[in-house]
């Protein structure tokens, strides 16, 4: 099994704003897409595998019925007109080995939990993520995509 960075993600109250900013600096940030079953839409800025992701919310009040998804949940009680850093992502190449490896160390793993998103040009994407369930009190862990 392999760990590597995937991304960033920011919480952003405007995504789209975010986006003609930072093209204006130079900088390629590219509408993402939507994720119906969550509420919420992104753009992206790619630096070869990994990448920034600007998260807002497009359906706050079926974002706040999702009960699977720490970031979601963290999103929407973070959610501020400034946005900020929200959390970072670890990729995997094997999710199941990753989260037995996790709970053979006596850690709790909320997950796996199915994501996807519709891209503008129509081409739906998948994946699967895990949370550690820890204290929210402290910094957000990382959670895990692959």
């Amino acid at each position: 099994m392999h760990l590597s960075f995937d991304h960033l993600v920011h919480f952003s109250p405007d995504p789209i704003k975010a986006q003609k900013e930072l093209n204006e600096y130079g900088i390629n940030v590219v509408k993402g897409g939507i994720h119906e079953k969550w509420g919420t839409f992104n753009t992206l800025a790619y630096f070869n595998l990994s990448y920034i992701e600007w998260l807002g919310l497009r359906d706050i009040a079926l974002a706040q019925t999702v009960t699977d998804n720490d970031l979601i949940q963290q999103l929407v009680n973070e959610h501020t007109p400034v946005g900020h850093f929200g959390r970072f992502a670890l990729r995997t190449d094997d999710m199941d080995l990753l989260i037995k490896e996790l709970e053979s160390k006596n850690v709790t793993v909320k997950g796996p939990v199915a994501g996807s998103r519709q891209t503008n040009d129509g081409e739906r994407l998948e994946w699967k993520m895990c949370f550690i369930e820890a204290d929210h009190d402290s910094l957000p862990l990382p959670f895990f995509i692959e």
